[in-house]
């Protein structure tokens, strides 16, 4: 059985590697996108900030302070108009954590790890959605959008990641992949969280021989559809959220991807497990039919840079050699090639009008700021060199 399941492995490896080449051929293009800086905005805070989500039409800024319950709502002048800092025990808490928060229609929304809550733009509590549904924890990441606004029939309701997929089973369990939800929709109207888009039948992680750790979707709602991709996996999905049949699938053209090769069932993943640096796909975002994705290639164990006692200059060593990469979809299903962003910027948001919002990496300053930041950037297209 071993030996089958090798040899399985070995094909798929192999079909993904052909696959890859020819959709890198197929989409091989003579340009590239950069980054250019337009404008700031900078907020008179001291500590770390994550921007949540931004309602463009009115220039909201939702943020998410250095304390993970602390809230705030900035104007395009950088002034904090609202604040939520609140005790979690408070009656209109959500909870430890936000998980994720919307701006839209002149009301917030936060998902706290059982509850949504929806707020004015005050942060008076309006309305409270509670989820009961057991959940398998994954890793919690906080300070992105992870709770994004969908509309229909005139009323505002939420597709959310919030940490994990609601199953009981675990990720070294085959029913763990069977049971996997991306998302959640959460209905307003009915109150519910309903567990929504599993694997794609061209998933890395559909129907597995292996098991994997930490699956995570980036992903950005509009109209009915979610655009996402998984941090382990190198494909570009989209999901119809009223036509759960219509799900796409395609191979993203980078130029390298090391993939993940997973642990055996009914086993724990070992650190020796894979000796390469698997890649890793950050971020997506959507605007106007161009979908930009965030990635990072992985690098072979002889790439990687050796080990020494700082651990934050280890981790800053490899993220300066395995370099965060950009590559952009276009609205007619064509690739721009590959280019390189600096470690010292870390992508937010890209909003409604199309602006890039854009912060520094603390890690790689060299000096303290005494405000926050965030950089206005566009994509400005160039030939390849």
């Amino acid at each position: 059985m071993k030996s089958i399941q090798l040899f399985t492995l070995i094909m798929l490896t192999l079909l993904f590697a052909c696959e890859q080449k020819l959709s890198r051929e197929k989409n091989a293009s003579n340009y590239v996108y950069e980054l250019e800086i337009v404008d700031s905005l900078s907020i008179d805070y001291l500590g770390e900030m994550y921007l949540l989500s931004v309602d463009a039409d009115n220039d909201l800024f939702l943020f998410m302070g250095s304390k993970f319950d602390q809230l705030m709502l900035v104007n395009r002048q950088g002034e904090i108009i609202s604040e939520y800092d609140e005790p979690t025990d408070a009656p209109g808490s959500f909870g430890d954590l936000a998980m994720g928060g919307s701006v839209n229609n002149g009301k917030i929304a936060v998902r706290g790890l059982r509850k949504l809550n929806v707020y004015d733009l005050q942060f008076n509590l309006l309305e409270t959605f509670v989820n009961n549904t057991p959940m398998s924890l994954s890793t919690i990441y906080l300070g992105y959008e992870h709770l994004q606004p969908f509309e229909k029939d005139g009323q505002t309701h939420y597709v959310s990641y919030s940490a994990g997929p609601q199953t009981t089973y675990k990720s070294n369990d085959a029913n763990y992949y069977v049971e996997f939800n991306n998302f959640e929709y959460i209905n307003t109207t009915n109150k519910t969280f309903e567990p929504i888009v599993p694997f794609h039948d061209r998933s890395l992680f559909f129907q597995p021989k292996t098991a994997f750790n930490a699956i995570k979707p980036w992903f950005q709602v509009v109209g009915e559809e979610i655009h996402y991709v998984h941090n382990l996996d190198s494909m570009y999905y989209r999901f119809n959220i009223n036509n759960p049949e219509e799900h796409f699938a395609e191979q993203i053209p980078f130029d390298e991807f090391i993939l993940p090769k997973g642990f055996g069932f009914g086993k724990e993943e070992s650190e020796n497990s894979q000796k390469d640096r698997h890649g890793n796909v950050s971020n997506i975002f959507v605007h106007d039919g161009q979908s930009l994705i965030l990635y990072r290639s992985g690098l072979k164990e002889h790439e990687i840079p050796e080990k020494i006692e700082d651990n934050t200059e280890n981790w800053k060593r490899i993220l300066e050699k395995d370099k965060l990469k950009l590559i952009v979809r276009e609205s007619d299903g064509s690739y721009s090639a590959p280019s390189t962003i600096s470690s010292k910027l870390t992508l937010q948001s890209f909003d409604k009008k199309g602006r890039l919002w854009v912060k520094p990496n603390l890690y790689f300053l060299d000096y303290e700021p005494d405000m926050v930041t965030f950089y206005e950037t566009r994509l400005i297209k160039k030939e390849k060199e």
